[in-house]
């Protein structure tokens, strides 16, 4: 019976662990639809770190039961700290005195094109998507470094938890068979 108990604790566990990974996933998809207000779009980390703490409170106990308590917390820290430091797109896009510097130097680029002999709409355009590339990289660096910053946390907590819980499995297994 008391193996039974921790077998289907162990199940659970893993199960919110795939839940938890699965919020990391979803997160970004469903934070970026409410990108036109910011408060929306913070509702929404909001909501998944609550998500994240009713998954931790459900299944704590079940956790502290197959001896994995520590690793469960540890993490629904890791899950919690990414899902609200996730950046709305405002705090990393450039602010709108960069954008301005940034439209001015186009010209100028463009200009001084123009003087050398290029044709001004092939150098404005030329000079606006080298503008444009560049600053979509660092766009997109900004979610490469929320994700760098916080994976390894994550994937560390995640290896901690399946490996006790494996543990956990097989001394249920080594219980059973005594």
């Amino acid at each position: 019976r008391e193996a039974s108990l921790r077998f289907k604790a162990i199940r659970s566990i893993f199960d919110a662990m795939v839940q938890l990974h699965y919020l990391l996933v979803e997160i970004p998809t469903r934070a970026i639809t409410n990108i036109r207000s910011k408060s929306d779009f913070e509702n929404v980390k909001n909501e998944a770190v609550d998500r994240v703490s009713k998954l931790y409170e459900r299944w704590k106990l079940e956790a502290e039961l197959v001896g994995t308590g520590r690793e469960f917390e540890a993490l629904t820290h890791a899950t919690r700290r990414a899902v609200s430091e996730f950046p709305h797109p405002l705090d990393v896009a450039p602010s709108r005195e960069d954008a301005g510097r940034v439209a001015v130097d186009v010209l100028r680029k463009t200009a001084d094109a123009v003087h050398k002999g290029e044709d001004f709409v092939e150098a404005f355009v030329s000079e606006t998507g080298s503008e444009f590339k560049s600053h979509a990289g660092a766009f997109t660096g900004a979610y490469l470094n929320w994700w760098e910053h916080h994976s390894s946390e994550v994937g560390r907590s995640t290896r901690e938890l399946h490996s006790a819980l494996m543990l956990a499995a097989l001394d249920i297994g080594d219980d059973v068979a005594a």
